[in-house]
């Protein structure tokens, strides 16, 4: 159960073994995992609210991780208001040796 104090995380990673290893990494006294999925759908589907979403860039299926975090900074908690929602936590991670140029001009654009 969530302490009062903890912040809860969105795990999104589309490789089964490090979402697992990063699952038991994050969590610790002040932070619960509240889910740990594969794809940018099932964490769409997540109703429960978290305070900090880390995803992979690339999840091997589209929408990416620079496509779900702008989309769920932009619905965190189901609030519309973008002044609100930008209070959500975003943590974009790749085990990716050459970052892709077409994911780093996502990331500008998103962040725009």
């Amino acid at each position: 159960m969530k302490a009062d104090s903890s912040r809860c995380i969105l795990l999104v990673e589309d490789d089964s073994l490090l979402r697992s290893a990063l699952g038991a990494a994050l969590e610790g006294p002040e932070t619960t995992v509240l889910a740990a999925v594969a794809t940018a759908r099932e964490a769409a589907d997540v109703s429960e609210p978290y305070d900090v979403l880390v995803t992979d860039l690339d999840l091997g299926v589209e929408p990416n991780g620079i496509v779900l975090a702008h989309a769920l900074r932009l619905v965190a908690r189901g609030l519309a208001n973008k002044e609100i929602a930008r209070e959500l936590g975003i943590a974009l991670c790749t085990g990716h040796l050459g970052f892709k140029p077409r994911l780093a001009r996502e990331m500008a654009c998103s962040a725009a």
